[in-house]
């Protein structure tokens, strides 16, 4: 049941938005008349939408899956479940055409810039840094400290930069990403790994497998640059000047614990299939641009 708790929820939630009826019990939410009422304001809440969608179907099958398993029901209540999901449903095969539309949008020009957003980001805060520089050995005569090149806006797009490359690997949900702590990135020679604990995610539990984001050696330089070249300003600045910067700066400071490392590892799920995602990805970069610090 736990796998598929956010199809109860808003089941639950339509019906109290909906009718103003407050569910008391799962074998409440699986009566017939009630799931009845459920579909209504669902279909209700999407007629406007440009595109049809399944979505109403696939809440109402995971109510009979609860009534039939869980529940254990009557096969008449069952069986008018099974009239109502009829009802709703589209009929159709292949590709929902919303989908399809989305897929039709994403052209290779659009998807080669996407790939390329964190290096012009990076390209971007590189010639601020060389400003900086020239200016500052032109006033003082001599090189300034990382703290007198790097301001918060920089620290900033340098953490835009780091995003962007780890959505491209794994694509996490924003909560994830913007609350990725020190303990989730896990180091083996040159590459990290972010752990994203289970309960952290989505429909997982503490007994399921938690997300792993691994990160290709590019890329975890780009992390590893901020870890120990940073670790005096980025903090600070982050937590003081940057919205969400209490969650975002742990990223970028980093830290190294093999024991844990080795304990998440033999228990990772898809990591061979994303890291190999991850070198695709860096094959297809235009021009792959490094941190200069």
């Amino acid at each position: 049941m736990h796998n598929r708790r956010g199809y109860i929820v808003a089941a639950a939630k339509a019906l109290m938005s909906g009718r103003g009826y407050l569910i008391g019990s799962i074998y409440e939410l699986t009566d017939p008349d009630v799931i009845e009422n459920i579909a209504d304001v669902l279909a209700e809440a999407n007629e406007d939408r440009e595109f049809a969608s399944d979505y109403v179907p696939s809440v109402l099958k995971t109510l009979r899956k609860l009534a039939v398993g869980y529940c254990e029901r009557e096969a008449e209540d069952i069986e008018d479940i099974s009239e109502l999901i009829k009802d709703f449903e589209m009929g159709r095969r292949g590709i929902a055409p919303r989908n399809k539309a989305k897929l039709q949008a994403v052209t290779p020009g659009r998807i080669q810039r996407f790939i390329d957003v964190s290096d012009e980001i990076i390209r971007y805060v590189n010639a601020r840094a060389e400003g900086v520089k020239r200016r500052y050995r032109g006033k003082h005569g001599k090189t300034p400290d990382l703290s007198d090149i790097y301001d918060a806006e920089m620290l900033r797009d340098v953490m835009m930069a780091l995003a962007q490359d780890i959505l491209l690997v794994r694509a996490p949900r924003s909560e994830n990403l913007i609350g990725i702590e020190l303990d989730w990135i896990r180091w083996t020679s040159d590459q990290a790994t972010i752990v994203v604990p289970a309960p952290k995610v989505k429909m997982r539990t503490r007994a399921d497998a938690d997300l792993f984001i691994p990160l290709n050696p590019f890329v975890s330089k780009r992390l590893r640059v901020p870890i120990h070249r940073f670790r005096d300003s980025a903090a600070t600045e982050a937590a003081e000047d940057l919205e969400n910067g209490g969650a975002l700066a742990p990223a970028l400071l980093g830290h190294r614990d093999e024991k844990t490392t080795q304990r998440h590892y033999d228990h990772s799920e898809g990591v061979k299939g994303a890291r190999n995602f991850a070198e695709l990805i860096q094959t297809r970069r235009s021009a792959p641009v490094d941190l200069k610090i």
